[in-house]
């Protein structure tokens, strides 16, 4: 007997092609609308500080890696779509949408770009250091630094969960997910001083 070609979701979708096309380009329409959210996070976070003027964001298969990010030109990184600074990761749709997706996190990430010799041990160490003075012992308690290697990253997880922060995403007009992120961001915002004396002190620094 021939092998069927289409499996049966796959023949589900050819037999309703029209509405699936038309739920595809309503997903996407989603994701554009989210997009324009999570943008408006930003645009708080760099209108209250202006040196923050680099962005990164990735909605799409990141495979939990980090989401949607702002740094600053003087925090220069090897890849320009993924500028050092303060990141947000585990917040795409997929994400919040999963019921067994990780605690979304809330990170500082720091990759020098080639010119830069910074010593990711001690950076590492200087932002732990720094945690114990900026952050509340609620989430100094949660507060991770993976080990370094050419990059650095210490992160605390997020204490709602993906379900809460889709939860708040849903109401109006999405206000009360987009002052969750920004005072996620807020958080990470009192590293400035010390990344600047990073990045300052490192072999190669472009002032």
């Amino acid at each position: 007997m021939p092998k069927q070609l289409f499996s049966g979701p796959e023949m589900y979708l050819v037999e309703n092609w029209a509405d699936a096309q038309l739920l595809q380009e309503s997903m996407e329409e989603v994701r554009s609308k989210y997009k324009e959210v999570l943008s408006q996070v930003l645009g708080r976070v760099s209108a209250k500080h202006h040196e923050l003027n680099r962005r990164g964001m990735r909605l799409k298969d990141s495979g939990g890696f980090i989401n949607v990010g702002i740094g600053r030109d003087t925090w220069p990184s090897k890849d320009a779509a993924y500028p050092s600074g303060f990141w947000l990761s585990g917040v795409t749709l997929d994400d919040l949408a999963s019921s067994d997706a990780d605690a979304p996190r809330a990170s500082v990430f720091l990759d020098p770009a080639k010119d830069i010799q910074m010593d990711t041990s001690s950076a590492s160490a200087r932002l732990v250091e720094a945690a114990k003075q900026v952050l509340s012992a609620e989430i100094l308690d949660r507060f991770v630094c993976e080990e370094p290697d050419a990059s650095v990253y210490v992160y605390y997880p997020l204490p709602k969960s993906p379900q809460d922060l889709m939860e708040l995403l849903r109401k109006e007009d999405a206000g009360g997910f987009v002052q969750c992120m920004v005072d996620h961001f807020e958080t990470l915002t009192k590293f400035i001083p010390v990344i600047d004396d990073i990045y300052q002190g490192a072999d190669g620094h472009r002032k």
